[in-house]
């Protein structure tokens, strides 16, 4: 330990220096690729209703209505079964000058990502009433990124490190999220054009996300200076909501109105933990080295994650030409700052003086603002079998910057535009989807880490800044219903 960790004199300016020392790794780590839980509009259920962007809250005709408006089952006919799955989903995310000038920041994946299992059930001794099930992977994403930077630079004050250094930087980012939603839908068709569905779902939130930074400095005569920052987080929460929605059709025009209930969190438990090393870095300036330790893990605590009021309206109208043209708009409200997971009150400053608290320090926050999502498709009837679907739908980010002390959820911030296309094949006893999307994004994304133009009082880091960010990806839409 440095002769100034020891001075006590000095230790009360030291105590203050390892709170703001604390306040800077954290932001490093608050800072991570979050993954796509900041959208609400990433997949789509059901083969036509996928094909067709989601623009179906007014004319879903297959067992996702129980999703996209649980009025339309009550126009259902016919019993169905159907699955529905993304395959080989291709991402490909890029990050210039992410980590630093220079320094990209890059992940690409592929996935198999099931959309949707559902079902719907009629009954002869209840003609205007329908049943059904549904259960969708509401989020299904994982990232895994990393950036590395080695140079031969002057990182090191002169008077304790002669010359240059040989600097090494690396970041590594991890992000695994899966949502699942469980619902038991109900409708009643109460009027010859009108009828009304509630479906009520359970909700399983499961995320993991790691974030760990690295810098070296080796120098002469045989010295090392270094800074490290780990930081993990995974949970699990429980939660159950209402979606009840109003569907209105006359054949040739359709319409619909949906509402979705903020979640009631049920119950969840997670893991947060935070590794902190500096060895030998002249954090505040006065040309001695210090080196410290802030460790701390706590596992079983209570998780919870809520989501917001959802409001959702839609028209579809098929002309003549057996032509059918869908519009809908889905208008989420904001969710205001919260605690994921709270640790209990400790100090995680180890063998030198200092205090901190990690109930503060550690814990998990998210909040979201409002979004407005808009989707548009068409759907072509070519022969009686064979029809064609194109749409476009908006998925813009609720990304929300948090200034309260600890970690945050979510950092990305872009704005996702989808494009899909397809072929819809109907024998009369069951149904066929197969098509393409295409998914753009862009934005602005605060780095993690910069490693050029580095300082001792960084940790061997330098100014972070936003920079722009760009995502592409592309699926193979599969779906399948079978009608009774």
């Amino acid at each position: 330990m440095s002769d100034h960790a020891r001075g006590g004199a000095r230790c009360p300016f030291f105590h203050r220096h390892i709170l703001w020392l604390l306040a800077v790794m954290l932001h490093c780590a608050a800072a991570g690729l979050g993954a796509q839980d900041t959208h609400y509009n990433v997949h789509q259920y059901g083969g036509r209703s996928a094909l067709l962007g989601g623009a179906v809250i007014a004319g879903c005709d297959d067992t996702g209505a129980g999703y996209y408006n649980p009025g339309r089952l009550g126009f259902i006919s016919n019993p169905q079964l159907s699955a529905t799955a993304d395959l080989y989903q291709l991402d490909f995310l890029n990050i210039e000058n992410g980590a630093g000038t220079g320094t990209k920041i890059g992940s690409t994946q592929v996935r198999i990502v099931p959309l949707l299992a559902s079902g719907i059930f009629l009954f002869e001794g209840a003609p205007r009433h329908a049943f059904g099930f549904n259960i969708i992977s509401r989020q299904y994403w994982s990232a895994s990124a990393s950036a590395r930077r080695e140079a031969l630079e002057n990182v090191i004050d002169d008077a304790r490190s002669p010359g240059d250094e040989d600097y090494r930087g690396q970041l590594r980012i991890r992000v695994d999220l899966t949502e699942y939603w469980a619902g038991l839908s109900y409708a009643c068709r109460f009027h010859r054009y009108l009828s009304f569905g509630v479906t009520h779902y359970a909700c399983v939130r499961l995320e993991d996300t790691g974030f760990q930074v690295a810098t070296r400095a080796v120098g002469a005569p045989f010295t090392l200076h270094s800074g490290e920052n780990n930081v993990n987080v995974d949970y699990y929460n429980v939660r159950s909501l209402l979606k009840a929605g109003l569907a209105f059709d006359i054949g040739f025009f359709k319409a619909g109105v949906t509402v979705t209930t903020p979640s009631l969190s049920l119950f969840g438990s997670g893991t947060v933990s935070g590794q902190y090393t500096v060895n030998d870095l002249d954090t505040d300036g006065n040309g001695t080295g210090e080196s410290l330790a802030i460790d701390d893990r706590q596992e079983g605590l209570s998780a919870q994650f809520r989501s917001s009021w959802a409001f959702g309206f839609g028209v579809e109208y098929t002309a003549p030409t057996y032509t059918r043209i869908a519009l809908a708009v889905d208008w989420y409200l904001p969710v205001g700052e919260y605690a994921v997971m709270r640790p209990a009150s400790k100090n995680p400053i180890v063998g030198i003086p200092g205090v901190a608290d990690s109930r503060k320090a550690f814990q998990v926050l998210d909040q979201r603002r409002g979004a407005l999502n808009v989707a548009a498709g068409i759907q072509q009837k070519f022969t009686d079998t064979i029809s064609g679907a194109f749409s476009f739908r908006t998925d813009f980010t609720v990304k929300k910057e948090i200034d309260s002390e600890g970690f945050t959820l979510g950092a990305t911030g872009w704005n996702l535009y989808h494009l899909a296309t397809g072929l819809i094949f109907n024998t009369g006893r069951s149904e066929f989807s197969a098509g393409i999307q295409f998914s753009i994004g862009a934005g602005q994304f605060e780095q993690p880490v910069n490693f050029t133009n580095v300082r001792e009082s960084k940790l061997l880091t330098g100014d972070t800044s936003k920079v722009e960010q760009g995502y592409f990806s592309m699926a193979l839409i599969a779906g399948y219903t079978y009608y009774f």
